[in-house]
């Protein structure tokens, strides 16, 4: 899908100079981005590589796994900013970069996109869902708003251990019957992949016709 860019005289969040986005472009050029990533988890890999080593001996429930930036510096900051300080027009910004993400991934056969689900408690509590907002360029009839659910009101996974993420996510989403067979699940920050691992294990078994699941992460926690 094409995007229409209007140009709006405003001041760059990070520098505070003159910009035509909310971040300028110098400062975008301190975004860092991983040239080669692992194609199933997207960790970090040396340039000879496709896969990293756990996704070599297990494979992942999910098949391929996209990011866009490093959860750190200035991207780890800007996504604080847009979540917990309601900074939407961040979450604008980042859309975009989703958006042009996808259809560069994906072309003319994008998947049906599932927003990661957040618990009716925190949505109210936050007022909005963050991977609900990072996709609001996209068409309704390419996202899939229904199907899945967060039945189960988690803690913060952050300071957990890779078991105790597990434990505490297991069961934490319901899912109905979806009838598409590519399926993409979006979410701003990836760290251990416990959130897309449990979602994408809830799809597998309730939906016989979903033949593949990718996921997509603004930002890729940094290990």
């Amino acid at each position: 899908m094409g995007l229409k860019h209007t140009h709006v005289k405003q001041n760059c969040f990070l520098c505070h100079q003159s910009s035509v986005e909310s971040i300028c472009f110098n400062c975008q050029k301190t975004f860092i981005i991983q040239p080669k990533r692992c194609l199933s988890c997207a960790c970090i890999l040396e340039k000879h590589l496709d896969y990293c080593g756990d996704c070599l001996t297990k494979k992942n429930v999910f098949d391929n796994a996209y990011t866009l930036y490093d959860y750190q510096g200035s991207i780890a900051y800007l996504i604080a900013q847009f979540k917990y300080e309601n900074r939407l027009f961040l979450g604008r910004f980042f859309a975009k970069k989703i958006t042009s993400a996808i259809n560069t991934i994906y072309g003319q056969q994008i998947p049906k996109i599932i927003a990661m689900p957040l618990h009716k408690n925190k949505t109210k509590s936050r007022g909005f869902n963050q991977a609900v907002e990072l996709l609001n360029l996209f068409d309704k009839n390419q996202l899939n708003k229904h199907n899945c659910r967060r039945i189960k009101e988690t803690k913060s996974l952050m300071r957990l251990t890779l078991q105790e993420r597990a434990k505490e996510i297991k069961n934490a989403f319901a899912v109905d019957n979806i009838d598409e067979t590519h399926i993409l699940l979006v979410d701003d920050v990836m760290t251990t992949g416990a959130s897309f691992t449990e979602l994408a294990k809830m799809i597998r078994k309730t939906s016989p016709k979903v033949k593949k699941i990718d996921v997509l992460s603004l930002a890729r926690g940094v290990f």
